[in-house]
């Protein structure tokens, strides 16, 4: 199996080819075509065999596909557990979605929040959020879920 037999994007498919993959991982081949197709999923797979690529590859093609009437709006939230983690699924959505017009932004305690709120001013489309700095965003109402397509609990 290969990437190409997903029926991925082609702008999708440059981007894992400039990311160095070759051939998806076991994680990839079950998940993403169950992902692709909008059914929800719990998956497990030991660390570095491409569980992130997995849910972002199928999440970067349906906000492709599927464009809102409004734009500006969040539509992913992926709650990490730690901010290393939520840099890390930053970066896959960074990576990955290069060729795409959609923004995504980390939020995350332990830095000063002024940053994160300015960056939430720009509109992402994908939140990559610790529970602690989400909740509090969230009851100041500087976060608004209302357009949530797609949630992830990555390490849940």
């Amino acid at each position: 199996m290969t990437f190409q037999d997903f029926s991925l994007l082609p702008v999708l498919q440059k981007a894992i080819t400039e990311a160095g993959y070759t051939q998806p991982s076991l994680i990839q081949q079950k998940a993403i075509p169950l992902l692709l197709q909008g059914h929800d999923l719990i998956g497990c797979a030991q660390t570095g065999t491409g569980k992130t690529a997995a849910f972002v590859l199928p999440i970067l093609q349906q906000l492709t596909q599927n464009i809102p009437t409004t734009s500006g709006q969040i539509r992913v939230l992926v709650v990490t557990p730690t901010r290393e983690l939520a840099l890390q699924v930053e970066a896959t959505f960074t990576q990955l979605g290069s060729g795409l017009p959609f923004r995504s932004q980390p939020i995350f305690g332990g830095v000063s929040e002024g940053k994160q709120i300015q960056a939430l001013h720009q509109k992402p489309a994908i939140i990559v959020a610790t529970p602690g700095r989400l909740l509090d965003l969230l009851r100041r109402n500087l976060i608004d879920l209302r357009h949530l397509e797609t949630l992830v609990l990555d390490e849940a």
